[in-house]
């Protein structure tokens, strides 16, 4: 009995040890032992702002079927408009994670909550406005189709930094 305890733990010891020099765990395909890759670690460490960007105003002149100059008649105002809401976003996490780490009261948490939702009120005023002043220089037409490539793109993007 002795016996079979030890072999059973030289075993485990014998596949932890495989798996430290492997430096990771190990996938068998079609009988041989291939290493697992792992996606790069460090936040977002694969996404590049500027490249999206540049992307995504490729994206939209070619699918709005305009030229540039035209669709910089919709584009610069919709990247400042989306940076702004991206700075109440990132005031929004702040407060939540500073909220969450320390242990707060009710009236605290109802403060926190007020502010939350008065940025994300003024972040949809921000949109409001922007459709409403783009509609005086834009179609209905192009915006709603503009409206509709967004919504695409930003799915298909994301799926496609998802693999």
């Amino acid at each position: 009995m002795k016996r079979i305890s030890l072999l059973f733990i030289f075993l485990f010891a014998l596949s932890v040890s495989t798996m430290v020099a492997n430096d990771g765990p190990v996938q068998h395909v079609n009988g041989t032992a291939q290493k697992v890759q792992r996606k790069p670690s460090g936040r977002r460490s694969h996404f590049d702002p500027v490249k999206f960007k540049a992307r995504f105003d490729a994206y939209v002149i070619e699918h709005l079927g305009t030229n540039k100059q035209e669709a910089e008649k919709i584009l610069v105002p919709y990247h400042e408009m989306r940076q702004m809401q991206r700075n109440n976003d990132a005031i929004i996490m702040r407060m939540q994670k500073k909220q969450k780490e320390s242990e707060c009261d009710e009236k605290e948490a109802a403060k926190v909550l007020n502010e939350v939702l008065k940025l994300r009120e003024k972040n949809s005023q921000l949109e409001l406005n922007f459709y409403k002043k783009l509609a005086k220089t834009v179609s209905a037409k192009k915006i709603l189709h503009f409206q509709a490539i967004e919504k695409y793109y930003f799915m298909h993007e994301m799926k496609r930094l998802s693999k």
